[in-house]
């Protein structure tokens, strides 16, 4: 295993190529992470060194924002200032920008026999233009957390299946508990653009299809009026939310302020060890607008594997990839790292549920990922939604007038390109 960093001059990368007689080099590129997944990987890469002793890895180390990763990607694939990597490690917001230029990433279709095994929303969000070019590695989801303690107290054998529950459930506890109902995050932020997402999905509302902006219906105008109401009818939910990002809102949760969250599956597992939420903590996926019509939705985030389509060693980068995204090391990433398998049959692993009870309740969640608008123009749709939602919920205007100027925004935005 090398390792090589930007300082280092990376046309050295080309003397290290699949060309050697003996040896067969495959560079992996990925975002800078923590010391813990860095040792991690390191150690994975050596046991896939050992199980394939005619390949070395070469781990590349990138900057962590995306939009300097894919400034260096622009600058290797198009502008040929530096070798291509051969295994590309993605954030999930960052593939479309990659799957959409011709050439750059390889159609990995033909490999993934296994993506039954993976779970369905993970997979479409790893497929543009109905092709499959990466493969999800680690997943993440929204969720909604709730005090099953207040629950329980209070007559109420379940948490909520459909907003009107969620609503009911709320005022029939938050008086005598003095809290909140229901926290979510409401401050500028991506985090409120998936937060209104889920609600739109579980309301059967879609925000594009291709370059169709269809989030002005009725049941867009539905789902955003909810939201709104949350504060300022049905007032389970704080004015504060205007102010929270999902570290905010999830403290806040933690500090006994709320009976229900929307946050990130990966805070789940740091709640359940504060001693505060200790046989406290329930989880379950967020609420829909009709359970009897409509499912629940959970907006997927993720870590996805390209190869590079013009890899001289697209084989040998297959099987790095393979191993990468197996049982094996799904599994030792999440007992290390706390990094949630894309793989559905872990979530009844027995180990892992010894170790992690956690897991097993995230998966009717997951079971309903959808995945954000797979498009290389997502970043600035999402600004756009972004002054939508908080006009709303800040009763600036209304979900009409605010989808018909999201709507005139988000064509803008495919007209510039």
């Amino acid at each position: 295993m090398k390792h090589i960093v930007l300082t280092v001059l990376l046309g050295v990368m080309f003397f290290l190529g699949c060309g050697h007689p003996k040896k067969t080099n495959i560079v992996f590129s990925y975002g800078m992470v923590s010391a813990a997944e860095e040792k991690v990987l390191n150690d994975l890469v050596m046991e896939f060194e050992d199980k394939n002793p005619q390949i070395d890895v070469v781990l590349q180390k990138l900057p962590s924002n995306p939009a300097l990763q894919y400034k260096y990607y622009l600058e290797s694939f198009e502008q040929k200032l530096h070798e291509p990597p051969d295994v590309l490690c993605l954030d999930l917001l960052l593939f479309p920008q990659l799957a959409a230029k011709e050439g750059w990433l390889s159609f990995v279709e033909w490999y993934f026999n296994e993506k039954d095994k993976f779970f369905p929303g993970a997979v479409k969000g790893c497929t543009y233009q109905h092709g499959i070019y990466a493969i999800p590695w680690s997943v993440d989801g929204g969720v909604l957390y709730y005090r099953k303690d207040l629950l329980k107290k209070h007559g109420f054998a379940s948490p909520p299946k459909t907003f009107d529950e969620l609503i009911n459930q709320s005022n029939a506890i938050i008086h005598s508990e003095k809290c909140s109902g229901f926290i979510w995050p409401g401050k500028n932020s991506e985090d409120m653009v998936c937060t209104f997402l889920e609600f739109l999905w579980g309301n059967e509302g879609i925000l594009l299809a291709g370059r169709e902006v269809l989030v002005n219906s009725l049941w867009g105008k539905e789902s955003l009026q909810m939201m709104a109401d949350l504060i300022h009818k049905h007032g389970i939910s704080p004015q504060s939310v205007l102010t929270m990002d999902n570290t905010a809102a999830v403290h806040s949760f933690i500090s006994g302020n709320a009976i229900f969250l929307r946050g990130w599956s990966h805070s789940g597992q740091s709640m359940l060890n504060n001693p505060f939420l200790k046989d406290k903590l329930g989880i379950a996926p967020m609420p829909c607008f009709n359970d009897k019509e409509k499912q629940s939705a959970s907006c997927l985030q993720a870590e996805v594997l390209s190869i590079n389509k013009h890899s001289k060693c697209e084989k040998e980068a297959w099987l790095l990839v393979e191993f990468l995204t197996s049982e094996y090391v799904q599994k030792k990433r999440l007992l290390s790292i706390n990094k949630t398998p894309s793989r559905m049959g872990l979530y009844n692993d027995i180990q892992l549920k010894e170790n992690m009870p956690v897991i097993s309740e995230f998966y009717p969640a997951f079971i309903q990922f959808q995945s954000r608008p797979i498009t290389p123009h997502y970043s600035q749709i999402s600004l756009v939604m972004q002054g939508c939602i908080r006009d709303v919920l800040m009763q600036k205007l209304t979900p009409e007038k605010s989808f018909e100027k999201a709507t005139e925004d988000i064509a803008k935005v495919f007209l510039q390109q």
